[in-house]
Formats: C-alpha cells, structure tokens, sequence
C-alpha cells in the first residue's frame, strides 16, 4: 500500500477582463468593409477552384 499524497490547496482562478457582451446578431456578422463603407473585394484573394494546381 502506498502513502495517502498530500493535497495542495487550489490556487484562485485568474479573473481576466472579458469583452462586452453583444446581445444583437447583426453586429456580430456584420460584412467586412473599409471605413469608408466599401466592402473588401474578397474574389481577389480567393483562389478559383478551376485553375490546375502545379
């Protein structure tokens, strides 16, 4: 049989600073878009599943 182990007390929990909560869906899913309004041109970034890969 082997001896019991010495419990250590838990350590507190770090309480880290949490963004506000946002209640409305909208905000969360907004489209991207510059500051002056104008969605980012996405098809530019995104590669075409046509072209053969090399």
């Amino acid at each position: 049989m082997t001896a019991p182990t010495p419990v250590r007390a838990a350590k507190p929990r770090i309480t880290y600073p949490r963004p506000p909560l946002t209640r409305d869906h909208r905000a969360l899913f907004r489209e991207a878009a510059y500051q002056d309004g104008q969605p980012y041109a996405d098809e530019l970034l995104e590669d075409d599943e046509d072209e053969p890969l090399n």
